[in-house]
C-alpha cells in the first residue's frame, strides 16, 4: 500500500501544477507528454515486469522499480526544460510502471479471488487518498514553493518504501526454467512507443496528415502486428494468446479500458476548467477536487465490500458506468458561465462511477486464469488500463487546444490569428492567461473585459469538446458493463 500510494501520488501531484510548468517552461504544445510520458513509459513496462515476475518472483522489480522511480522524481525536479521533463516523466514512469505490475499480483498471491474484490478495494482506496491529497499538495507547494517541489516531495516516502522491501518483502523464487521473451518484449516496446508518439503529435504538433504523423503510426501498427504473431510461437509470451481467447478477460478489460480512458482524462483537464475558466488558483482547484475523490473512495471501497461479500458484480459493472456518464454529460454541458456546482456535482458523479467500477476488472481477470499465469493476467489488464490512460489525456488534448484556437480566432483579424501561436503557451496557467489577455487587448480589438471573455469562452469551447468525448467512451464502457459474463469468485486459493 505505502509502495502504491508512492507511484501514484507522483502522478496526481502534477495535475495542479501543469498548468504552472506549461508557463514556466514554454511548452503547451507539449503538455500531454507531461503526463502522457510517464503513463507511456509504465504501459511498456507493466506487462514485461508482470510477466517476468511469474518467472522470476516479485521482489526484485519492487526494488528495482523503487529506484527508477525516484531517480526519474529527482530528475524531474531538475528539468530545465519540456524536453527535459518529459524524458525525466518516461525514466519516472518505468519505475511506477514496474510498481502498479505487482500490487494485483502481490494481492493475488495472498489471497482467494473471492477475497481480493475487498483487498483490492483497500488498495484502490489507497489510491483515491493518494489523488486527494496529490492535487491540494500539488497545489500548496506549487504556489507556495515552485513546481520543482512537486516532484522533491515525493522522494522521502520513496526512500522509506525502498527500504522496507529490500528488508519486509519475502524472497519467492520461481519453480521452473525461466525462460523470457526479449523479442517480444522489444516488439512491444517499440511499437507502442511509435503509435503513441504519432497520437500524441497528431493535431498538436503537427496535422493528422502530416508524414511526423502518419509514418510512426504506420510503424507502431506494424510493430504491434509483428509482436502479435510473434506472440503465437513463443515460448514464455510477455501477453500470452491464451488471454484474449477468454472472453471474460476481453470484456472486462474494454470495461476497464473504457472507464479509465474517460477519467484520466477528466482528471488531467478538470483542474484546466477550474483555473482557465473559473480562474481559481492551484490550491484551490486541488480543493475543489476533494469531493470528487472521496466519491472515488466510498463507490470504491463499498464496490469490493459487495464483490467479496456476495461473490456477484453483475450491479457493480451496469452502476458504476451509469453513475460516470451522468457525471460526464453534466460535465459536458458545462459553458464559460457555468456555475462551479455544476461542476462539483459532475465531478462527484464521475468520481463515484469510476470507483464502483475499478475494483471490479482485477478480481475478474484474476478469477478467469490459473495461479501460474496470474502477474501476466494481472499485468495484461494494467497494461491496457494504462493505454487507456494514455489515450485519454492525448485525444482530449488534442480536441482541447484544436478548438480553443478555432474558437479564439473568431475575435482577431488575421495578423491577430497568425501571431496567436506564439501567446497560446501559456493559456493552461494564470500567468499564460495574463499574457494571451495582453496580447489581445494589443490588437486593438478587444477591451481587457472582452479579451478576458473571448480567452475563458474558447477554452470553455475546447473542453466541452473533450467531455464530449469522455461522453462517447462512457456510453462504451455501459454498453460493456451490460454483456459482461458473471462467473463464480472462489473462495479457496489456489
Amino acid at each position: 500500500m505505502i509502495v502504491h500510494f508512492v507511484s501514484m501520488i507522483s502522478s496526481t501531484i502534477v495535475a495542479n501544477s501543469g498548468p504552472t510548468i506549461v508557463d514556466d517552461l514554454k511548452g503547451l504544445s507539449l503538455y500531454a507528454w507531461v503526463f502522457s510520458s510517464y503513463t507511456l513509459a509504465a504501459t511498456i513496462c507493466v506487462p514485461i515486469v508482470g510477466k517476468l515476475s511469474d518467472l522470476m518472483g516479485r521482489r526484485v522489480f519492487y526494488i528495482a522499480g523503487l529506484f527508477v522511480f525516484g531517480l526519474g522524481t529527482a530528475a524531474c525536479g531538475l528539468s530545465r526544460s519540456m524536453d527535459e521533463l518529459i524524458v525525466a516523466r518516461f525514466v519516472s514512469g518505468c519505475g511506477g510502471g514496474a510498481l502498479l505490475a505487482l500490487g494485483g499480483a502481490t494481492l493475488g498471491d495472498i489471497f482467494p479471488p473471492r477475497e481480493r474484490a475487498r483487498w483490492m478495494g483497500v488498495i484502490m482506496t489507497n489510491f483515491g487518498i493518494a489523488s486527494m491529497l496529490g492535487p491540494i499538495v500539488g497545489g500548496f507547494v506549487t504556489d507556495q514553493f515552485g513546481w520543482r517541489w512537486a516532484f522533491f516531495i515525493a522522494l522521502p516516502p520513496t526512500l522509506v518504501s525502498l527500504v522496507l522491501m529490500g528488508v519486509v518483502l519475502p524472497r519467492v523464487r520461481p519453480y521452473r526454467h525461466v525462460t523470457i521473451d526479449w523479442s517480444g518484449i522489444a516488439l512491444l516496446a517499440s511499437g507502442l512507443f511509435s503509435a503513441v508518439l504519432a497520437l500524441t503529435w497528431g493535431g498538436v504538433t503537427y496535422p493528422w496528415s502530416s508524414a511526423w504523423v502518419l509514418v510512426p503510426l504506420a510503424i507502431g501498427i506494424g510493430l504491434l502486428v509483428a509482436f502479435s504473431l510473434h506472440e503465437l510461437r513463443a515460448t514464455e509470451p510477455v501477453m500470452t494468446p491464451a488471454l484474449f481467447r477468454n472472453r471474460v478477460f476481453g470484456r472486462a478489460v474494454a470495461l476497464s479500458f473504457a472507464m479509465r480512458t474517460a477519467f484520466f482524462g477528466l482528471l488531467a483537464f478538470f483542474p484546466v476548467y477550474l483555473q482557465g475558466v473559473l480562474g481559481e488558483s492551484a490550491s484551490a482547484s486541488g480543493l475543489a477536487m476533494v469531493p470528487m475523490m472521496v466519491a472515488f473512495i466510498l463507490g470504491n471501497f463499498g464496490s469490493g465490500s459487495l464483490i467479496s461479500s456476495s461473490g456477484r458484480y453483475r450491479l457493480s459493472s451496469i452502476a458504476g458506468p451509469a453513475t460516470t456518464l451522468a457525471g460526464v454529460l453534466v460535465c459536458a454541458a458545462l459553458t464559460a458561465d457555468s456555475p462551479q456546482l455544476m461542476l462539483e456535482i459532475g465531478m462527484v458523479l464521475v468520481g463515484a462511477g469510476v470507483g464502483i467500477t475499478f475494483p471490479l476488472a482485477s478480481t475478474v481477470v484474476q478469477s478467469a486464469f490459473p495461479y501460474r499465469i496470474l502477474g501476466t493476467a494481472n499485468s495484461a489488464r494494467q497494461f491496457f488500463d494504462n493505454l487507456g490512460q494514455v489515450i485519454g489525456t492525448t485525444v482530449m488534448t488534442t480536441i482541447t487546444i484544436g478548438i480553443f484556437t478555432t474558437q479564439l480566432a473568431r475575435f482577431l483579424d488575421a495578423r491577430g490569428i497568425g501571431q496567436v501561436g506564439e501567446h497560446v503557451q501559456g493559456v493552461l496557467s494564470s500567468g499564460g492567461q495574463a499574457s494571451l489577455v495582453r496580447f489581445l487587448i494589443s490588437t486593438g480589438r478587444l477591451t481587457p473585459e472582452d479579451a478576458l471573455s473571448a480567452l475563458q469562452t474558447s477554452l470553455a469551447a475546447g473542453l466541452h469538446g473533450a467531455f464530449v468525448f469522455a461522453v462517447v467512451v462512457s456510453i462504451a464502457g455501459l454498453l460493456v458493463g451490460f454483456v459482461l459474463p458473471e462467473i463464480g469468485l472462489r473462495t479457496t486459493h489456489e
